[in-house]
Formats: structure tokens, sequence, C-alpha cells
């Protein structure tokens, strides 16, 4: 059990890195699940669709997203 722990946290760590895009595509998993497209209209403002599905029925919410760097941090972003 230890000698796997130590394998995966080696593997685990290396250097992760951020992407880059401006049109993503993705699902959802879990009790409302569904898709979901997220699409940047410049650097700062996204347009986000979410299409799920619960309660026997449908979900379709919009957002409309401001990206800013956290914390002073490039490549950490938080949203509102």
């Amino acid at each position: 059990m230890k000698t796997i722990l130590v394998v995966l946290s080696l593997c685990l760590s290396t250097v992760l890195f951020g992407q880059d895009y401006q049109t993503a595509v993705g699902v959802r998993g879990g009790f409302g699940y569904g898709v979901t497209v997220k699409h940047f209209i410049n650097s700062q403002d996204a347009l986000e669709g979410i299409l799920s599905s619960r309660w026997q029925g449908l979900l379709v919410t919009g957002l409309y997203e401001r990206h800013a760097d956290a914390f002073n941090t490039k490549g950490l972003f938080w949203f509102y």
C-alpha cells in the first residue's frame, strides 16, 4: 500500500499548466447531468451556457462571467 502511494505521489507531482482557450465544451455529471459550452468574448469576459437534465425536466442556464487574476498570481484566476 505504501509503495502504491509513493508511486502515485511521484506520478502526480509534475508541473501542471492551465489551458489557454477561446471556446470549450464540457460534460457535466452527477444528479444534474448535461453539457456546457463556454466562450471568451475578450480576455476577461466569457459567456457560458449549461444544458442539463434533472427531475425529469430540462434546465437551461446562461452565465456572463468576468475573470480576473487572483491574489496577483499569474495563471490563477477567479471569476464572478
